[in-house]
């Protein structure tokens, strides 16, 4: 009767599989009786099952490569103790879910310990070595050793922080001479990866290295668990440095689950690179409320008509995300088309294009760790220092000279958030001389 267990029709999410890793290494261990220690397996089982069944086939992870550490990574766990206390019976890793939930981190790493950072999930990361690297030998894919390999060599072999545990750092201890041994120990960095299940694209202007632009944007939903109110956002940055953002999410407290969940400025539109409409943001789907979820389903606050299109010279993601807006803000569509072109310069694209009802208000936002100075037609991003002797990017982004462009600091308090940014982000907001029926805008980001 746990939620998590999957059984009451609530959605599961990372607890079920971290949930049943504690389960079953107690049970593995301290169970004597075998008849209940096989009824107890068969539970996990069923609760495992339902958890794959709640993945597309893509094994994109709604969450947030923050909590694949305990979602992905716990499912790996369990896998693992299945398959030695089974003598080898139980052994799933050739099924092809599980091989796509293993490459999810690899697929969302953009630079070193930055990883795209959609839902509740910090800018940056510090991934299980040692999980990533026992993932990727066991469904047989090298990419992810290399991962796990490199993680190790950036002293992430011994987890800490709500990610550790001693069962996880016995898994790390007794995989430190293989840690050590597997070369090369850089990551993988795939040219592009397109998620249809969560709708995410992630793209690069070259294969295996950090040197130009990237780019992640998402469709989905605001019905995601985790959420934040942000179908359409998308994020970029330069030689593996940020420039536009997702700020993350803020420390957690009571508030981040209840019904004051998007009264919370991370959790809302106008705090990601996305518009306002006759001022107004997106709304959620699912409210949060004290004693469990409860959810709104007769409104999905979704993407449509969601395609992407992959090539050697460009990666372009389109999506029709008026939908994830209220009545009142008056859209018919809103089109956002998302493209990295890597002929030439190497640029990243963001075409907007709108339709509504009558006269509407409309202001970009972008959110960005960089200095910001502003031109006719440009807004120049500089390159600042970050936590953790890192740095800001820097880039130009050109747009229509008809827009108006105001900037604004964002003064950050939160501890959690002082990780990524230090004290502050600035927020670029950029407004049409009038209200519009039918419009349409380009925004292009070149690396400076």
């Amino acid at each position: 009767d746990f939620w998590w267990r999957g059984l009451t029709g609530v959605p599961v999410n990372n607890w079920t599989p971290w949930v049943c890793g504690n389960w079953l290494t107690t049970l593995l261990l301290i169970e004597k009786d075998t008849e209940r220690r096989c009824q107890a397996v068969g539970k996990i089982l069923r609760s495992l099952d339902i958890f794959l069944d709640s993945y597309a086939e893509d094994g994109g992870c709604d969450e947030g490569p923050a909590y694949w550490n305990r979602a992905g990574a716990s499912l790996l766990e369990c896998l693992e103790l299945l398959h030695h206390a089974s003598g080898g019976a139980i052994d799933v890793y050739d099924h092809p879910k599980v091989r796509q939930i293993g490459r999810f981190p690899a697929r969302a790493q953009i630079a070193d310990h930055w990883f795209v950072n959609f839902a509740d999930a910090p800018a940056t990361v510090s991934p299980s070595a040692s999980v990533l690297y026992a993932y990727g030998k066991n469904i047989g894919d090298d990419g992810l050793m290399r991962l796990g390999a490199w993680a190790a060599s950036m002293g992430d072999v011994l987890p800490a922080g709500p990610n550790a545990g001693l069962a996880r750092q016995l898994h790390a201890l007794f995989r430190l001479e293989e840690l050590g041994c597997h070369h090369p120990s850089s990551p993988p960095y795939p040219a592009a990866s397109w998620l249809p299940g969560i709708q995410v694209l992630t793209a690069r202007r070259h294969e295996g290295t950090t040197e130009g632009l990237f780019v992640a944007v998402k469709g989905g939903t605001n019905a995601e668990s985790h959420n934040h109110n942000d179908v359409g956002n998308v994020i970029v940055y330069v030689d593996g440095r940020p420039v536009l953002v997702d700020p993350g999410v803020e420390t957690y407290s009571a508030r981040t689950f209840s019904d004051e969940r998007y009264e919370i400025w991370t959790m809302q539109s106008a705090y990601h690179n996305l518009p306002e409409i006759g001022g107004h943001q997106q709304l959620a789907a699912r409210r949060y409320l004290p004693g469990g979820v409860k959810y709104t389903e007769n409104d999905r606050r979704a993407a449509q008509s969601v395609s992407c299109d992959l090539s050697d010279e460009k990666a372009c993601f389109r999506a029709d995300i008026g939908g994830a807006y209220p009545s009142e803000a008056g859209v018919v569509s809103w089109v956002r088309e998302v493209t990295l072109d890597r002929v030439g310069k190497g640029t990243v694209s963001v075409r907007e294009s709108v339709r509504c009802t009558g006269p509407k208000e409309i202001v970009f936002n972008l959110i960005t760790p960089c200095e910001v100075t502003v031109e006719s037609g440009v807004v120049r991003l500089g390159s600042r220092p970050l936590p953790g002797d890192r740095l800001a990017g820097a880039a130009t982004l050109h747009h229509d000279d008809e827009l108006a462009v105001e900037t604004e600091f964002i003064t950050i308090d939160d501890p959690r958030l002082r990780e990524s940014w230090g004290d502050r982000l600035h927020r670029v907001r950029l407004r049409p001389a009038d209200p519009v029926t039918v419009g349409e805008w380009v925004f292009e980001a070149h690396g400076a």
